[in-house]
């Protein structure tokens, strides 16, 4: 009985580290500008609430300077979900203190689509 009970966890725990490695496999096809980031200065990630409602978000390498509107352009074209991000984040083997998340209005659109009802500590707080 033993024996069957080990079997069936080793198989489960299979299961389960596979799944985890296909997802993470998918989330690097999907968005390869967001793995292999330079991390010296850590990676901003940038959120913002699309007109739908759904918050998106991109990441870059950390930088003292200012971003361009091409630099967050190009975030928006190829948006990740906050699930997705947070994903791709635990591939990084560093601390959250060298996650910067910075709130934006939404790149492409010309209105200020700001988030509303939520403050900058909330938005973190949807990534831990």
């Amino acid at each position: 009985m033993k024996k069957k009970i080990l079997t069936v966890s080793i198989i489960v725990i299979l299961v389960l580290v596979s799944v985890f490695f296909a997802a993470s496999g998918h989330l690097r096809t999907k968005y390869p500008e967001y793995y292999n980031l330079d991390t010296f200065k850590g990676i901003e990630v940038y959120v913002w609430q699309n007109e739908d409602g759904e918050y998106r978000c991109g990441a870059m390498s950390g930088t003292n300077r200012g971003k361009t509107i091409e630099e967050l352009t190009a975030l928006e074209e190829n948006s990740a979900s906050i699930k997705e991000m947070k994903s791709i984040l635990a591939s990084y083997k560093i601390d959250k203190d060298s996650i910067i998340i910075i709130q934006v209005v939404n790149p492409l659109s010309g209105d200020e689509i700001e988030i509303q009802g939520i403050n900058p500590e909330e938005i973190c707080e949807l990534f831990w």
